[in-house]
């Protein structure tokens, strides 16, 4: 395409082509028209739509008609006569300002995930278990008698010792050391009780398993309280002379009572009514201790062997 700089000029020239006769030259001026009509929409797009119109086309033929009467041999091609078009460029389009919003970036806030509490369900035929434990089936100082403060294991027991030991471990509350976890079970008053032989202020059964449920049944746990008082029987009768006999070495040089222990924790707290005999108990390993398997149920320490006997004494027993 041919722009013209001069006002003279004002020429776009479309493509060139030998002809013989008149009839040739105009067959291809008009294919050049239609041509030369594309090339004039690219000029007006080029220089927008206040450009003026052409004006006229017109074919354009060499040599000259003197020095060449007859067609044939003459080189012609079609003239498109424009407008002036002055040589600046061509006008800035125009500049739209176009405010963005500012952009808004979402604030991610760390939100621990909520913990729920599970509620446990009892089976409908909770798996019988083989060689129970009996707790406190020594003979008591008390009343001279072995035997008849006896605490047996009970599949219910068992099954609630292990739930609440895969819990902790849920929790991952710490395992070294580790610490007995005991829990009896009435089962005519629904009641399900569990302590700890751990005396840690952030380790207890309250602080571990409140909000847990066991369904159909109460819980109840032993919180921050201490040492079990060991120094009077289940019934209430001095036995502070044969505390004595709760004591087992811890490590090489140190010793501990059975205050600590859980089964000494239960009896004293919750074991206050009623017979013995309506009560069912499993003491389970959890975490890393001398002389047990973690998960597994234990059988009662060597001071609570000798000295639970008489701490569970009670007249109507």
């Amino acid at each position: 395409m041919l722009i013209c700089t001069n006002a003279n000029c004002g020429r776009i020239y479309g493509d060139s082509a030998v002809v013989n006769t008149k009839s040739n030259a105009s067959n291809f001026a008009a294919r050049e028209w239609t041509d030369l009509g594309q090339r004039r929409q690219n000029y007006m797009f080029l220089y927008g739509p206040e450009t003026p119109p052409f004006l006229s086309e017109k074919l354009a033929c060499s040599p000259t008609w003197s020095s060449n009467p007859s067609w044939r041999g003459r080189t012609c091609s079609l003239v498109d006569l424009a407008v002036y078009v002055p040589s600046q460029p061509p006008p800035p389009m125009p500049v739209q300002t176009v405010t963005l919003p500012t952009p808004v970036i979402p604030v991610v806030t760390h939100v621990s995930p909520v913990h729920i509490k599970p509620t446990w369900s009892f089976p409908s035929s909770v798996p019988a278990i083989s060689n129970g434990i009996a707790y406190a089936d020594g003979e008591c100082k008390l009343c001279k008698k072995s035997n008849q403060h006896t605490i047996s294991e009970s599949a219910r027991t068992r099954w609630a010792a292990e739930k609440i030991h895969a819990y902790l471990g849920v929790l991952a509350v710490t395992s070294n050391p580790g610490f007995m976890v005991g829990v009896v079970i009435h089962e005519k008053e629904r009641v399900v009780c569990v302590a700890y032989s751990t005396n840690s202020a952030t380790d207890n059964a309250l602080k571990n398993l409140e909000g847990c449920k066991f369904e159909h049944y109460k819980l109840k746990l032993y919180g921050n309280f201490g040492f079990a008082d060991i120094s009077k029987s289940r019934g209430g009768k001095d036995i502070s002379k044969f505390e004595n006999l709760s004591y087992v070495t811890v490590g090489s040089s140190g010793t501990r009572s059975s205050s600590t222990c859980a089964a000494s924790k239960l009896a004293k707290r919750y074991l206050t009514k009623g017979k013995l005999s309506e009560w069912n108990m499993t003491e389970i390993a959890y975490g890393t201790m001398h002389g047990y398997a973690d998960g597994a149920p234990a059988e009662s320490c060597i001071g609570c062997k000798s000295f639970l006997p008489t701490l569970l004494c009670y007249q109507s027993d």
